[in-house]
C-alpha cells in the first residue's frame, strides 16, 4: 500500500513537471518581451536626457550661461508657469535694452535708473541674466501701478454674477 502511495505521488510530481515545462516557453517568451518593453524604455529616456543636455548646451552658450543656470532658470520658468522661450526672449529683450542705454538711449537710460539700475556699469560688469534676474524681479516687484494691479472682483448688483474691476 505505501508503495501505491508513492507511485501516486512520483506520477503527480512528474506530471507537475511535465505541465511547467509546457509552460516555459510561454513564459520565457513574456520576460522576453518584459525585457525588450523595458530596454526601449531606458533607451527612450537616454535619448530625451541627451536631446535635453544638447538643448540646454546650445541655448546656454547662445544665453552666456553656464548649463546650470540654464536648467535652473528652466526649472524656475516652469514653476512660474512661464515658458523657457519666453525667459529667453525676455533675457535678449534685457541685453539689447542695456546696451541701449548705455550706447546714450535716454529712455532705457531712465528705465534702468528708475530700476536702480546703472546700465553702464551693467555692462561693464558682464553679469549673467541669471545674475540680474532676481534683483530685477524684486524691484519690479516693488513697483506700484494700476496697470500692473490683479483684477478683483465687485460685488455689484448684477444678478449674483462677480463683474471684475482693476
Amino acid at each position: 500500500m505505501a508503495a501505491g502511495v508513492v507511485d501516486k505521488l512520483v506520477l503527480q510530481v512528474t506530471g507537475a513537471v511535465d505541465s511547467a515545462a509546457r509552460g516555459m516557453p510561454a513564459l520565457l517568451m513574456a520576460v522576453g518581451k518584459a525585457a525588450t518593453v523595458a530596454a526601449g524604455a531606458i533607451a527612450g529616456v537616454t535619448l530625451a536626457a541627451a536631446r535635453y543636455a544638447d538643448v540646454a548646451a546650445k541655448t546656454s552658450d547662445r544665453l552666456g550661461i553656464d548649463v546650470e543656470e540654464y536648467s535652473a532658470l528652466a526649472v524656475a520658468a516652469d514653476l512660474a508657469d512661464v515658458s523657457i522661450s519666453g525667459l529667453i526672449s525676455s533675457s535678449q529683450s534685457y541685453a539689447r535694452q542695456l546696451e541701449a542705454a548705455a550706447s546714450g538711449s535716454e529712455r532705457q537710460a531712465e528705465a534702468f535708473r528708475r530700476l536702480g539700475i546703472d546700465a553702464g556699469e551693467a555692462l561693464e560688469s558682464n553679469q549673467s541674466f541669471a545674475d540680474v534676474l532676481p534683483t530685477l524681479i524684486d524691484r519690479l516687484g516693488a513697483i506700484e501701478s494700476p496697470a500692473l494691479a490683479r483684477p478683483r472682483p465687485s460685488r455689484c448688483s448684477d444678478g449674483g454674477r462677480a463683474s471684475w474691476r482693476p
